[in-house]
């Protein structure tokens, strides 16, 4: 990183580079900086000007500072810069000094391309302008890379040095520069206490969810689910359902735990129906912050909607009431699908709650307006969740006429 002089540095560090190479060939001449002029001697010149900065588009995002929940920056921030440089050279022609202060600029700078900690440390030291640069700390020091203008862009280039002869020119980009805010970090929370604890790396694991009376079975509220697993009986585990704390009762087994999904085991709240996650939790011991409890396992489940049609389901004319667990909440999607129990051309219709004040959030029952149904006939019900579908009733006596046969919810239309 570098502070408000590190752009400075780079030119200066350049332009010395160059005046070394002019210097080790044997061909005298100076390196200047500023922008190029009209020039009236013959003397060897070589003239650096920085006429462009571009963000670099691969480290801009490099370092960025985080922030608390004050809104505070916990860290400087940096700008990442590519510095373009038009590298001009005059002298006699008749002895070709434009061309050959070109040939040792050009080599110097692909024999050498960074602009080396030494360098820097040496025009930092000559200059008093530079003296409270700290470029030379920084990780990655600048690199020089010629850039390949055509002519058109060359001309537009010189164009825009009124009343300037062109001179023979190249272009190089130097990056990448980092240049450094002075946002301090905000300081942490003082430490007020020192302690030991000692925090096992393992855990209990989850392997299944399912319900506890067959895995082919859909899980509803009130029905019981099993979560197969691993060092599931420890004394300390908890298990915590939708972001509620589930209460254990006594059938707890190293790989085996049952529960009911009811208000009571989640400590009076209840979750709504769709994906569900569950996590195994270990809280941090005695004494310790809560910070460091530990998540050592989750896995995620889906509850379906159990719908259930009471007797007076249809004790309004043109309108249908069922009951829905868990209850329905404000802004989830419902529909009710009710399908002809026919063989041939059944009808089939779909229905949206009616609004409230008619259906208030939470539901545990919920009204629609039926229409376009055939009477006398008799439907299958199927209550539709945010895309989840209660689970229909399946006969699952053996020695029924409609074994494993759907018979149910049904809705019978007088």
């Amino acid at each position: 990183m570098g502070n408000h002089l590190a752009i400075a540095t780079v030119t200066a560090a350049l332009r010395q580079a160059i005046q070394n190479a002019m210097t080790a060939d044997g061909l005298g001449g100076t390196a200047q900086v500023g922008r190029p002029e009209a020039v009236t001697g013959q003397d060897l010149l070589v003239n650096l000007f920085l006429y462009q900065v571009t963000p670099n588009a691969a480290a801009r995002n490099a370092v960025m500072p985080s922030r608390g929940g004050d809104g505070r920056s916990h860290g400087p921030s940096a700008v990442a810069l590519d510095l373009h440089y038009l590298i001009s050279f005059s002298g006699a022609a008749k002895t070709y000094d434009s061309e050959r202060l070109l040939g040792s600029v050009t080599r110097a700078l692909e024999h050498q391309p960074l602009i080396t900690r030494a360098l820097m440390e040496q025009v930092i030291h000559d200059d008093t302008t530079l003296a409270k640069s700290d470029l030379t700390r920084a990780a990655e020091v600048p690199r020089a890379h010629p850039l390949n203008l055509s002519l058109d862009e060359m001309s537009k280039l010189w164009s825009v040095f009124f009343q300037v002869p062109y001179l023979l020119s190249v272009a190089y980009s130097l990056g990448c520069v980092f240049v450094e805010t002075s946002t301090a970090g905000s300081p942490g929370p003082p430490v007020t206490s020192v302690g030991l604890g000692i925090v096992p790396m393992d855990g209990p694991t989850i392997t299944a969810i399912e319900a506890a009376d067959g895995p082919l079975l859909p899980i509803v509220w009130g029905g019981k689910i099993a979560i197969k697993g691993t060092r599931l009986s420890r004394p300390d585990l908890k298990l915590r359902i939708a972001g509620h704390d589930a209460l254990l009762g006594s059938a707890v087994t190293p790989e085996r735990i049952e529960l009911v999904l009811s208000s009571a085991t989640l400590g009076g709240g209840d979750i709504p129906a769709g994906p569900v996650l569950l996590q195994a939790v270990i809280p941090p011991a005695s004494g310790a912050a809560i910070q460091i409890e530990r998540i050592t396992d989750s896995a995620t489940f889906l509850l379906r909607p159990a719908l259930t049609v009471p007797p007076t389901a249809l004790a309004v004319p043109g309108k249908i009431t069922v009951n829905v667990a868990p209850k329905v909440r404000d802004g989830q999607t419902v529909r009710l699908l009710l399908d002809e129990r026919v063989a041939a051309n059944p009808v089939t219709r779909q229905f949206a709650p009616d609004p409230p004040p008619a259906n208030p959030f939470p539901a545990a029952a919920l009204t629609f307006s039926i229409s376009g149904l055939r009477s006398p006939s008799s439907y299958y019900a199927q209550l539709m969740v945010d895309g989840v579908a209660s689970p229909p009733v399946i006969d699952l006596e053996p020695t029924s006429p409609t074994f494993r046969q759907i018979t149910g919810p049904t809705v019978n239309i007088p």
